[in-house]
């Protein structure tokens, strides 16, 4: 292969060299032009996709997750107000339906319609996802700041 290049280099022709190399150096320019007009516009597109989406405020909670290969996971609630993780023993559940819950840090109270945190993180974790399809995710750090 390399012996026919060299041989195909060194053979005369009717066209002059000159001729060859402007073509080459003007088709590898083009092919170089239109990569990065690909990649340009591929850029823009991804710098609509939210890479970092991974909190908001949801059934009014702060809640946190992580995006990975597999999915959607580790989704944990916070107080809105001060940041303060949120577990289980935080919430207590009501009779008539539904659970309340006080942050230990900062005293503030709050409702949800479900008994268990369990059931509130997956109605929050098909909340996320649904704000991610749509673009609702964009306003997520609005949200964040009218809470506290």
């Amino acid at each position: 292969m390399i012996v026919t290049l060299i041989h195909f280099l060194a053979t005369d022709v009717t066209l002059p060299r000159w001729v060859f190399w402007i073509w080459l150096v003007a088709t590898v320019g083009a092919i170089g032009f239109v990569a990065y007009m690909w990649w340009d516009v591929k850029r823009d597109e991804a710098s609509t996709i939210p890479t970092r989406y991974e909190s908001d405020i949801l059934f009014g909670l702060r809640w946190r997750w992580r995006i990975t290969a597999f999915g959607w996971d580790d989704f944990t609630a916070f107080c809105p107000s001060c940041d303060n993780q949120l577990t289980m023993n935080d919430f207590q559940p009501l009779i008539t339906g539904g659970s309340t819950y006080v942050c230990d840090s900062c005293g503030r109270p709050g409702r949800m319609d479900e008994h268990f945190i369990q059931e509130t993180a997956k109605r929050a974790e098909k909340e996320a996802q649904r704000r991610y399809r749509t673009g609702g995710w964009k306003d997520a750090q609005k949200r964040i700041e009218q809470a506290k």
